[in-house]
């Protein structure tokens, strides 16, 4: 009985420690055949090899780490060594230059949807792969060169948007007006802002220039080009309404020359290649009246009043005298008048310590209140609202 305990028990033993062998070469194992197919340009055999891999390292890399705790803790330090070492193999299980160029160049030759998809697994697993879209503005006529460049590196596939001439803030008199991008110097393959799929390698980009003086407006909706100018010739500048409901027209600006068309110009004279004017308008809101602490109007009682003044067009403003009223004999206004020196564009001002009284039964009223803005050219925006009473 005795003798067949033995027999029974030792190849369970045998088969144990066989499998812990076999566990403990898997990650190296996977690698090796990772790179066959790689070095083979076999992309996906190695797409699914390499997940696997990366399966079984995280299983080792566990168990390693475990074995380095448990070494450290017992001052075994030959285990320790033996733990770490086993961490650093791990570790260098990655993708290499010459299995990124491998794999790259089968999926350079596969249909269209596959190589996108194949690509972008490449660039989420190999640091080697980062194809960059470099866009050229370069430019040169007599007397004048202009050398300037970016690039852009995302995930091949991914969307990637080309610069808009008012994306631009170049010297319009000297570079003219951007009209595409193309793959040659020269050549319109892509036009402005338009969105193309990050390439799958190295690309550059050229930009492509005319002599054009434009005029965009897009608030009224204008958009003028004259194109073939020279330096000297003189365009028209296109007719703008004053107002246009809240927003009143400013002029025109290049912001790649900083040169400024007042709102009654009637001609410019084109300078160099020429320019891109924007419209300018300028614009005042009021929002967020506000009684706090007090939810609604009490009679006689001084209630605080504040409300926010907002710039919500594309020009600066300056100079703007604030002034409180109502057309209800019931109110009075103390402290009804304020200054703010300048508005930035889509910034705004806090306007706080006026106080408010009413007088009389007003019980459920809605009291009426108009806010007077006048900036230091004179224009003039109005905005109204409402304060329920107590």
């Amino acid at each position: 009985m005795s003798d067949n305990k033995k027999i029974f028990v030792f190849p369970i033993v045998l088969l144990l420690s066989t499998m812990m062998v076999f566990a403990a070469s898997d990650a190296s194992e996977l690698y090796q055949k990772f790179s066959s197919y790689a070095s083979e340009g076999a992309v996906a055999e190695a797409i699914d090899t390499y997940s696997d891999l990366q399966q079984r390292i995280g299983k080792e890399t566990d168990t390693a780490k475990k074995s380095v705790e448990k070494a450290y803790k017992k001052n075994n330090w030959e285990l320790y060594r033996e733990a770490v070492t086993d961490l650093r193999t791990l570790s260098g299980y990655s993708i290499t230059k010459d299995q990124t160029n491998a794999l790259l160049s089968s999926i350079l030759n596969e249909d269209s949807s596959k190589a996108i998809a194949d690509a972008s697994w490449l660039y989420e697993n190999s640091r080697y792969y980062r194809p960059v879209l470099k866009l050229s503005y370069s430019s040169s006529n007599e007397g004048y060169s202009f050398n300037y460049s970016n690039s852009v590196s995302v995930k091949p596939g991914l969307s990637v948007m080309l610069p808009s001439q008012e994306d631009l803030n170049f010297n319009t008199n000297r570079l003219g007006r951007l009209v595409g991008w193309g793959l040659v110097p020269g050549n319109v393959d892509y036009l402005p802002g338009q969105e193309i799929s990050m390439p799958l390698t190295d690309m550059t980009l050229f930009a492509v220039w005319e002599n054009a003086v434009t005029f965009k407006d897009d608030l009224s909706g204008i958009d003028v080009s004259t194109t073939d100018v020279k330096d000297g010739d003189t365009v028209s500048v296109p007719v703008v309404e004053k107002q246009n409901g809240s927003a009143i027209f400013a002029g025109w600006y290049d912001s790649g020359t900083g040169e400024y068309l007042g709102p009654e110009e009637e001609t410019y004279s084109v300078r160099g290649n020429g320019a891109s004017f924007q419209a300018l308008y300028k614009a005042l809101e009021v929002s967020d009246p506000t009684t706090a602490p007090y939810d609604s109007v009490p009679s006689n009682a001084q209630v605080p009043l504040g409300f926010t003044i907002r710039n919500t067009a594309n020009e600066s403003i300056a100079g703007i005298k604030i002034e409180i009223s109502s057309s209800s004999d019931k109110v009075s206004i103390i402290d009804d008048s304020y200054y703010v020196s300048r508005l930035n564009p889509d910034s705004s001002a806090t306007v706080k310590g006026a106080r408010i009284v009413v007088s009389g039964a007003v019980s459920g009223e809605d009291l009426p209140f108009l806010v007077t803005m006048t900036d230091s050219d004179g224009d003039v925006w109005t905005s109204t609202f409402s304060l329920k009473a107590k």
